[in-house]
C-alpha cells in the first residue's frame, strides 16, 4: 500500500504495532499494515495518536490534510524529501552553460514549429492567405534559429517568432464582439 486516503469523519489513526488502525468511536474500522506506506491523505476532520505522527515522521511519510470538501490545508512533508535532491541536481545542470544553451534551444524551437504549424493549419481552414504567409515567415526564422549561440540570440529569435505571430492573431478571433 503506497496510498492510504481516509474520508471517514472523525476518525482516529492510530499505530498498533505492525498495523494502523483506524478507529471511530471506540470502534476499530479499519486496520491495515504499516509497511509500505508512502503517502497519507486526511480528508476532513480526522485525527492522529502521537505514535502514528511519530510513526509518519520516522518512515518519512508525506501527509496531506484536506478540507471537507477536498481542498488543501496542509501538508506534514520532511525537509529532505526525496525530490530535493532531483531539484538540486537540476539547478545545478543549469549552471553549465552548454547544456542551458542546447535546453533554451530545444524550447524555442518547438515554439517556433508549433506556431507555424498552427497558422498554417488555420490559414488553410479560414482561408486566409496571411496566416499562411506568417507559418512561413516563421518557418523560414526557425531555419536562422539553428545558427544561435547564445542564450540572448535565443531569446531574440524567440521574440522576433512572437512578434510575428501575435502580428496576425486578431486574424484567428472569429468573434467580431471581441478585438485583439
Amino acid at each position: 500500500m503506497e496510498t492510504l486516503y481516509v474520508v471517514e469523519q472523525g476518525a482516529y489513526i492510530r499505530k498498533n504495532g505492525e498495523s494502523l488502525d483506524i478507529v471511530k468511536k471506540g470502534q476499530v474500522l479499519e486496520s491495515l499494515p504499516a509497511k509500505g506506506l508512502e503517502k497519507l491523505v486526511l480528508t476532513g476532520y480526522i485525527s492522529l495518536s502521537g505514535s502514528m505522527m511519530d510513526f509518519l515522521i520516522k518512515n518519512r511519510v508525506e501527509t496531506v490534510f484536506l478540507t471537507p470538501t477536498g481542498r488543501f490545508r496542509a501538508r506534514l512533508m520532511i525537509d529532505e524529501h526525496k525530490h530535493v535532491a532531483l531539484r538540486k541536481a537540476q539547478y545545478l545542470k543549469l549552471e553549465d552553460p552548454v547544456f542551458k544553451l542546447a535546453v533554451m534551444k530545444v524550447i524555442v524551437a518547438g515554439k517556433l514549429d508549433n506556431m507555424a504549424m498552427f497558422l498554417a493549419r488555420r490559414g488553410r481552414d479560414y482561408k486566409e492567405a496571411r496566416l499562411g504567409s506568417a507559418a512561413a515567415g516563421l518557418k523560414a526564422l526557425k531555419s536562422s534559429f539553428e545558427k544561435a549561440e547564445t542564450p540572448d540570440e535565443v531569446r531574440g529569435f524567440e521574440g522576433a517568432g512572437s512578434r510575428i505571430y501575435f502580428n496576425v492573431f486578431k486574424l484567428l478571433i472569429r468573434n467580431n464582439r471581441f478585438f485583439f
